[in-house]
């Protein structure tokens, strides 16, 4: 987003926190918290995005020489070795976990990796399926993760800030920015 606003945009800087940490930062000084995590009451918060889970599947996988394919189903993923992210720190793996729960299944091989752009290295280098909501790292092509009712699994992303905040109209007019980004790179996709 902050590429996309241009010169004109505002100046920011970030600190990547996960799980509930990005609403604890709040309370260090942090200015305005974006989380896959519910927010703790008595935050003002805007909803910006509904980025989909992409599957990254090495470039051989059956599902790329599949002409045309851009969505793989929770039962067929679920058949393959995956590389996943920790449940505790990241609510891609949360979705995923609560979607196969619902649709009574279970995964057939599990490695868990500490980032998304080491998941999607391991995937480009053969090892498995990864399974994000980070954007392609490397030449393999995402495809769209979808749930046991045959929608689109996607994860909800909240800003958060301080209602007292002496720059809370700043902070909602960048949160009102990352919606439009967000709503921009990440289309609804049935």
């Amino acid at each position: 987003m902050s590429a996309s606003a241009g010169p004109d945009g505002p100046l920011t800087d970030a600190v990547e926190a996960r799980g509930e940490a990005p609403y604890a930062a709040l309370a260090r000084g942090a200015d305005m918290a974006v989380s896959s995590s519910p927010p703790p009451s008595g935050l003002t918060t805007r909803t910006v995005g509904h980025p989909p889970l992409w599957v990254y599947a090495p470039e051989d996988h059956p599902w790329h020489r599949d002409t045309g394919r851009t969505t793989v189903d929770l039962a067929e993923l679920l058949a393959q070795p995956l590389l996943l992210l920790p449940v505790a720190e990241y609510g891609t793996r949360r979705i995923l976990d609560r979607a196969a729960e619902e649709a009574n299944l279970g995964y057939s091989e599990v490695f868990e990796t500490t980032t998304p752009p080491l998941a999607q290295a391991l995937a480009a280098a053969g090892h498995g399926v990864a399974v994000a909501s980070e954007d392609q790292r490397h030449a393999i092509e995402p495809l769209r993760l979808r749930g046991p009712d045959g929608s689109p699994l996607t994860m909800t992303l909240t800003a958060a800030w301080e209602p007292t905040h002496y720059a809370a109209d700043h902070l909602a007019a960048f949160a009102e920015g990352l919606a439009a980004y967000c709503e921009s790179a990440y289309p609804p996709h049935r």
